[in-house]
């Protein structure tokens, strides 16, 4: 659309002006000031023809003809004009226009250029030349002659320093040339000149969604919908600043919004399925991934993710095709790689996760999950050495903050005696539990051992041999040499399969406490067994490595007395509990020293991967361990016993989810040994 000089006089007489022409530029003048086209133009080319050098009725004409889209005839007339005075800076002017209507933009440019030169004051020349000075940038940039597009929108901005659109592009220009600080700026003076202006807003966007900022770059994007409500590009950026925000609900329902307008955008679909894993919507998510498929057959990362939601349905083979079509489309893609590793190796099939492991490795030597998941492999097949040192990358392939206490990490080369090593747990309460056997090895070489674990596993930590120092929780760090986390205590001291250190027990119940247990479970022919059938709930493994307790229940016709070791019982089990043989004291359990003093009344105890298993196996009680199928690498392949516990017997699963076999295990060996 071209700015218009209807409705003003546009031209002074020459006085040489016939009166015939005049009263013909004059009438042709109202009859264009009313809209009436055609009669201003047949006025004003009576004028023209009455007098061969009037230039001022050849102007209007030129002027209206352009106004009636008769762009070759107004070029005529105008390039008379210009003929009779080569310096007529509005014959220029509209030269120009009529080259712009014809897309001849670099005419145009010339043109508005030289209209300005004869007149420096005329600000619509200036302002119709960046214009087409933006066309021109705007054509480079489709193109991506980037450079060239700068120029142009360099050039804009120099013809008119105050159009918030000139200075918009040039920002756009510098973004695309990968200066975003520059960039940045010249949206800054685009929006001081016009704060809606809706170019300067989206390319803001961009440059904070750079800057690692997008919840700035949200607002910005918010901003572009206010001026422009159905601008696709802002929408779509939009919901992916939401979801890098982690607002993923909104994200989706903006994913939507753009889907509605556009139902085959393949990155709107993604983005979609993307917020709707994350939300674990795994359904829903599952279809908008086949639609983005469906429109994009050769997106890497639709079909990776499509195999991550897979996973989250339980459905591991279909989840590996789809890793492995990733890793099709994209040789190389580390992301495909540990995933297919990760299937694998829930599969036991640890050959070929380890080579995908390795191979991630090759293409990315600091992925921390390739590590991280290979050094589980390693442990999980007894591999310690190489094992402990890949475990070291947890911290980042967990996305854990560690503790920062501003002393060296102890790594078992420096010598302690007579050093203060702060110890401190990092992970789940098992954790702290199986590895602060530890810490009396540290104070054999003479270190005073400042130990911090969880509150609740506190009382009962303290019963650890050997002197150390327990650091109550919330209180400030003292003073320390070193620091250890203590699940990197087995590296530091070298551990092989035949050098963990296993005492039969490590850790003690009180005796107060089992006193008082005693009096309330009271006598019992039968023998007693304590039970715990499920961990965390949040635990990422929770779904394989609990089971309901309706299918441990079995093992109570096996003539024995079973006692609940849970503190904490899931609404699914609670009706079951109720109902079952089992001695239930979970409203008497509060921290592990209670529930240790409770094991140690048991005779025997059974139970799934949890804390209880490390609980009763620091004690030395004898305890049976069910595990599934794919199980936590600490209790190794193939194995019915454990090298960390000496008490401990392990059922494993001979199937993915099959319980029912563990459970009829367990309870022969109950009858057997009755």
């Amino acid at each position: 659309m071209f700015r218009h000089f209807i409705g003003r006089r546009l031209f002074r007489r020459t006085p040489d002006d016939s009166p015939q022409g005049a009263g013909g530029q004059q009438q042709g003048n109202e009859f264009l000031a009313r809209g009436e086209l055609a009669d201003a133009i047949r006025c004003y080319r009576a004028a023209a023809d009455a007098d061969p050098v009037d230039a001022a009725a050849r102007l209007s004409l030129g002027f209206a003809l352009l106004e009636q889209q008769s762009i070759d005839e107004a070029r005529h007339w105008l390039q008379e004009v210009l003929r009779l005075q080569p310096g007529q800076h509005e014959a220029h002017f509209f030269l120009a226009r009529a080259a712009r209507m014809q897309g001849a933009l670099e005419s145009a440019a010339a043109g508005y250029a030289e209209a300005a030169r004869h007149a420096p004051a005329f600000e619509l020349a200036r302002q119709e030349g960046a214009e087409a000075c933006i066309a021109l940038g705007q054509r480079e940039l489709a193109a991506e002659r980037r450079e060239a597009a700068l120029r142009w929108f360099e050039d804009a901005v120099a013809r008119c320093p105050g159009s918030a659109p000139a200075q918009a592009h040039l920002g756009l220009a510098l973004e695309t040339l990968g200066r975003p600080e520059a960039a940045a700026e010249s949206y800054g003076r685009a929006l001081a000149l016009q704060p809606s202006e809706p170019q300067a807003l989206f390319g803001l966007g961009n440059v904070c969604m750079q800057r690692n900022d997008p919840a700035a770059a949200a607002t910005h994007y918010a901003q572009v919908l206010g001026v422009l409500p159905d601008h696709l590009p802002a929408q779509a950026n939009l919901a992916q600043a939401l979801a890098a925000t982690g607002r993923h609900e909104e994200a989706a329902r903006r994913f939507r919004q753009v889907l509605q307008q556009h139902p085959g955008d393949a990155g709107a679909l993604l983005g979609e399925a993307n917020a709707l894993l994350t939300l674990r919507r795994h359904k829903e998510a599952l279809a908008a991934y086949d639609g983005a498929i469906a429109v994009s057959p050769q997106s890497p990362l639709a079909h990776l993710n499509r195999g991550n939601t897979l996973l989250a349905l339980r459905r591991p083979e279909e989840a590996l095709q789809g890793f492995r079509r990733a890793l099709q489309l994209h040789p190389g893609y580390v992301e495909a790689l540990v995933n297919i590793g990760s299937v694998l190796f829930a599969d036991n099939r640890f050959a070929e996760a380890l080579q995908a492991f390795e191979e991630a490795l090759a293409q990315d030597p600091a992925n921390a999950a390739a590590h991280w998941n290979l050094g589980l492999c390693l442990l999980l097949q007894g591999r310690l050495e190489r094992g402990w040192t890949e475990a070291e990358w947890r911290w980042q392939a967990l996305g854990r903050e560690r503790l920062r206490t501003g002393r060296p990490q102890w790594s078992g080369a420096e010598p302690v005696a007579g050093r203060r090593i702060l110890v401190h747990h990092e992970q789940g309460l098992g954790d702290t539990v199986q590895f602060c056997r530890y810490v009396p090895l540290l104070a054999e070489r003479g270190a005073t051992v400042l130990l911090a674990v969880q509150p609740a596993l506190a009382g009962l930590v303290e019963t650890l041999p050997g002197p150390f120092q327990l650091v109550p929780a919330g209180e400030p760090l003292p003073e320390h040499d070193y620091e250890c986390p203590l699940m990197s205590l087995p590296l530091a001291f070298g551990t092989r399969i035949d050098s963990i250190p296993a005492p039969l027990c490590y850790l003690a119940s009180r005796p107060a406490g089992v006193r008082v247990w005693r009096e309330r479970l009271g006598a019992s022919g039968a023998r007693r067994v304590g039970i715990a059938w499920s961990g965390n709930a949040s635990h990422v493994n929770d779904h394989n490595r609990s089971l309901p307790l309706a299918k441990l229940l079995p093992i109570a016709d096996a003539g024995v007395q079973l006692v609940s070791l849970q503190k904490e019982v899931r609404e699914s089990d609670a009706a079951v509990l109720r109902g079952a043989p089992v001695q239930d004291f979970s409203c008497h359990l509060g921290d592990f020293e209670g529930t240790a003093a409770l094991i140690e009344c048991m005779d025997l105890v059974v139970t799934v991967d949890t804390s209880i298993a490390h609980v009763a196996g620091a004690l030395g009680k004898a305890v049976w361990v069910l595990l599934p199928f794919s199980s936590d690498w600490r209790w190794l392949l193939d194995r019915t016993d454990s090298p960390w516990y000496p008490s401990a017997r392990l059922f494993r699963q001979p199937r993915p989810g099959d319980w029912d076999s563990v459970v009829a295990a367990v309870r022969a060996a109950l009858e057997s040994e009755a």
